[in-house]
């Protein structure tokens, strides 16, 4: 049997509907948390990209009690800051987590919804040209917080702030015990002004860096 032509008419039907059923399940995409809650560790969430349909924009609605995701165990887990204005992927789940939620175990969906932004979780960060992001040390793993970072290279760690660096606080240090003078008073000895100088500027700085 000949292949009979397809008339542009049906083909624009097929287009049509490929285009509703593509708008209406959701994948991935971009967030940008507005509020965060640190005891359920969920967030409100805007969704950056708008929807386009028929040559209409639409703005997506905000999403709330959004879990993010942190990477870890259910005793050790690495845990950020408030992560307010970050921005995150939002990954949509197959059907209805609710029951998951509440239980941690096997669960049937309470409800028939599919890809819905209702059932979506979290992770943080993605990068853009314009968000304020520290430079990628390709050496090291790094730890970072605002001002203070730690670095794990292959055989060593470094520890600093924008004022201090641990490495160069320990030699200013061993410096000072090296150049310690005693001198007599009414006690029998003691650290002459200079020494006694250096440790307290390095007991300064050392709280200044380390908690």
């Amino acid at each position: 049997m000949a292949n009979l032509p397809l008339n542009s008419g049906f083909l624009d039907v097929i287009d049509g509907l490929k285009d509703t059923i593509a708008n209406n399940i959701n994948c991935h995409n971009i967030g940008r948390i507005l509020t965060y809650n640190g005891t359920t560790n969920t967030a409100t969430i805007e969704i950056l990209q708008l929807k386009e349909w028929y040559n209409k924009t639409f703005q997506p609605t905000i999403i709330s009690d959004v879990p993010i995701v942190t990477f870890g165990t259910f005793n050790a887990r690495i845990t950020m800051p408030n992560p307010v204005g970050c921005y995150c992927v939002l990954l949509y789940m197959d059907s209805n987590i609710d029951n998951f939620m509440e239980t941690g175990e096997a669960h049937k969906p309470a409800t028939g919804r599919k890809h819905s932004i209702s059932d979506c979780i979290a992770l943080l960060t993605v990068d853009c040209q314009i968000n304020n992001k520290p430079l990628y040390d390709e050496n090291a793993l790094t730890l970072s917080n605002t001002n203070l970072y730690l670095k794990l290279y292959e055989d060593k760690i470094k520890i600093a702030n924008k004022q201090q660096d641990l490495t160069n606080l320990i030699d200013k240090l061993l410096t000072a015990c090296e150049n310690i003078i005693t001198v007599a008073d009414e006690s029998g000895g003691g650290l002459n002004p200079e020494s006694k100088q250096a440790f307290t500027d390095l007991k300064t700085q050392f709280k200044e860096l380390l908690q």
